[in-house]
């Protein structure tokens, strides 16, 4: 029994981390981003591979540049713990609001994340991401299609409300 809350204790810590991983990215939120890493990390996203410290530095200019909103969305992960390493794979659909030629866009993908997290001093991150892309899809002259005035803005940057930590009234 023992064993098996442990293994629960870390699948969530583990789960924690890829959560967090999507924070950073869609918040653009650099130091964030950095602490799903180890410094010695490693990740192929199609378009990058190489050292992720190399991925950071690039992605979160051009995300700001290219992109107005992007969101994360997290299912289901498989996680095999072996020692102090974690064989995860982990299903995401991301969603990228942009503009080309004057025209609103979005770009949906559905991928995985399949990683090798490792726990250093009672830690884990990631030290080794492969996104693998099942799918993706492009839709032209994206238009709202309710009203939003009345909600709270989303920023991509620590103004966010999620970072102010105050209850909802």
């Amino acid at each position: 029994m023992e064993n098996h809350v442990q293994n629960m204790s870390e699948t969530f810590e583990i789960r924690g981390v890829l959560e967090r991983y999507c924070r950073a990215i869609d918040r653009l939120d650099r130091e964030l981003l950095e602490s799903c890493y180890w410094t010695d990390a490693e990740a192929n996203y199609g378009a990058f591979t190489g050292p992720v410290r190399n991925f950071i530095e690039g992605a979160i200019p051009k995300l700001r540049e290219r992109y107005e909103a992007t969101m994360h969305v997290l299912g289901q992960s498989i996680i095999d713990i072996v020692g102090d390493r974690a064989y995860a794979e982990t299903y995401c659909t991301g969603y990228m609001r942009g503009s080309d030629e004057g025209r609103s866009t979005l770009v949906s993908v559905g991928n995985r994340y399949v990683d090798v997290l490792e726990r250093r001093a009672g830690e884990w991150r990631i030290l080794d991401r492969k996104v693998i892309v099942e799918w993706s899809k492009l839709d032209a002259d994206v238009t709202v299609t309710h009203p939003v005035e009345n909600f709270p803005s989303a920023h991509r940057d620590e103004s966010d409300p999620a970072y102010a930590r105050q209850p909802v009234s």
